[in-house]
């Protein structure tokens, strides 16, 4: 491992380790060289590297300084999503997994379900409802996998969240905007409504249940779309 990598490594465990918040200073250049004992090039290297990680920035100015940032989570589950296609992730393997995750997700979901929650699922559905009206299948199709990642939010598993969301964008990937016919629409909108309900309700093993027959329903439409 180079010099740069190895003062990455320990800002990164530092930053993480100290759960330091966004906007935390960690330092000037001139003083976290001397703190290092590096020479600028390899700490600039180390920054690059940071910077790309998406933990820290170098900033500018008087108060200016590397400085904490919140990573950007588009960017992780983009580069999860672009890892999958370029390894030939297939759509068995998407509806397969997604199969064992999203029923976890619904199950928890249903047991930490709170009013705010509850909201969020009945607003979120009222839209999905409007969509469905119009012939915008793009939005449509986008608040559907809203949906589903807004369960593995409210099951408080980030790791489960952000798979979630991976696998989303590579669900888009591979149907890209589908046109659905009244009775899909119909269906799609009668599956959410249902396992929100038993979100709602505080039912786990019924949330976990319909989630599992709205997945095996999804994947008969996507081998549809793909021909398969």
């Amino acid at each position: 491992m180079k010099s740069g990598q190895r003062l990455a490594q320990v800002i990164e465990e530092w930053i993480l380790d100290e759960r330091l918040p966004a906007g935390t200073n960690l330092g000037s250049e001139s003083e976290l060289v001397t703190r290092y004992g590096v020479s600028r090039p390899v700490f600039r290297e180390a920054v690059r590297l940071v910077e790309h990680e998406g933990l820290a920035e170098m900033r500018k100015g008087p108060s200016g300084g590397l400085t904490v940032v919140e990573p950007d989570h588009i960017a992780v589950t983009h580069g999860a999503a672009v890892w999958l296609r370029r390894n030939q992730a297939t759509l068995e393997d998407l509806f397969a997994t997604r199969e064992i995750l999203e029923p976890a997700c619904a199950l928890r979901a249903a047991q930490r379900c709170g009013s705010e929650a509850r909201s969020r699922l009945d607003g979120l559905l009222a839209h999905q409802r409007e969509l469905a009206a119009g012939e915008d299948y793009a939005d449509y199709n986008s608040c559907v996998l809203e949906f589903h990642q807004l369960i593995a939010e409210l099951s408080g598993n980030k790791v489960a969240w952000l798979f979630t969301q991976a696998l989303g964008e590579l669900t888009i990937a591979f149907a890209g905007a589908p046109s659905y016919s009244t009775e899909q629409l119909e269906e799609t909108d009668e599956a959410h409504r249902l396992i929100a309900e038993a979100i709602i309700g505080g039912d786990g093993p019924l949330a976990s249940h319909r989630m599992i027959v709205h997945m095996r329903a999804s994947r008969r439409f996507g081998q549809h779309l793909r021909g398969c």
